[in-house]
């Protein structure tokens, strides 16, 4: 079954009957994030044992029991985010992500963007922690001061071989993290914002990508983590130039906007509920941006 079949939540609910009355126990996942998702949807109700090869790691699905409601799943009655399983066994194919790397480096980049997110959500998490809305952990707040570390110190100028365990530990730690006191600590105000990116982009965009960018205006907005925000997208090969992420200042300024009702309906609790949440502030705050070097 190739994704881009599954147009709707009839052809996902045909495939998912077909699957059930069929003799097969395992399915195996070949993809990125999308394939992994769906196949996690199908293992999770038909509660089949799920084999993953990640084909990029541009993110962490495959390791993380969370699964996305795509629109397909949606029309199924799953409106959000479910909380399954990850893959019960993935094989990390370091020759096929070698190739990967050396053919599209930014497939590879970004998921490390995406790992950034912890930068600004951390703060978030403990903001929202400290006002009852979350549960606060020190060993969480540890793990990730370890994966900042781990982004400010892995050494990308190695072969690939060389670093992708490193790369690996951190997004499956990520996940756990996840599943140890919700998605709050790595997913805050950036991921809010990239989450309305993605709705109204008709471009082709890389989530990590986005969620650097909304690390680094945040970490602006906060005056706090500006400079290592700048120094890790620089290290990753993540361009500030708006129009080479298939974005535009005013799709920037209305998905900042818009990040504040979808946090509301998502009851995420970050910095935008304390903002003037008005397209004239954000437009300030970006045009400043702009003015000063960090977004082009």
């Amino acid at each position: 079954i190739y994704i881009d079949e599954i147009v709707n939540g009839e052809k996902l609910n045909s495939i998912v009957s077909d699957f059930k009355k069929s003799c097969y126990q395992k399915i195996l996942a070949i993809g990125g994030g999308r394939t992994m998702d769906y196949a996690k949807f199908l293992s999770y109700v038909s509660n089949k044992t799920l084999i993953g090869i990640p084909s990029s790691l541009a993110t962490h699905v495959y390791a993380s029991p969370k699964i996305h409601a795509l629109e397909p799943i949606k029309e199924l009655g799953f409106e959000l985010t479910i909380d399954g399983d990850p893959a019960h066994l993935v094989f990390i194919d370091t020759h096929l992500l070698n190739l990967l790397y050396k053919e599209n480096k930014r497939l590879v980049y970004s998921g490390f963007g995406d790992i950034m997110a912890f930068i600004n959500a951390r703060r978030d998490w403990k903001y929202s922690a400290e006002n009852g809305n979350e549960r606060y952990s020190k060993f969480v707040d540890d793990s990730i001061t370890f994966i900042i570390d781990q982004l400010v110190n892995i050494d990308i100028n190695q072969a690939i071989t060389n670093w992708i365990a490193d790369y690996i530990f951190i997004q499956c730690l990520l996940c756990h993290i996840t599943d140890w006191v919700g998605s709050a600590p790595a997913s805050g105000a950036e991921h809010l914002f990239a989450k309305c990116i993605e709705d109204e982009s008709e471009n082709q965009i890389f989530h990590g990508e986005i969620v650097a960018l909304g690390v680094l205006i945040f970490s602006y907005i906060r005056n706090k983590d500006i400079s290592i925000s700048k120094s890790l997208m620089r290290k990753f090969e993540i361009t500030t130039v708006l129009a080479n992420l298939g974005l535009s200042k005013n799709m920037i300024i209305d998905s900042l906007y818009n990040s504040q009702f979808y946090g509301l309906k998502k009851r995420r609790y970050t910095i935008i509920q304390e903002l003037d949440n008005s397209k004239e502030f954000y437009s300030f705050i970006i045009d400043r941006m702009l003015e000063e070097g960090l977004l082009e």
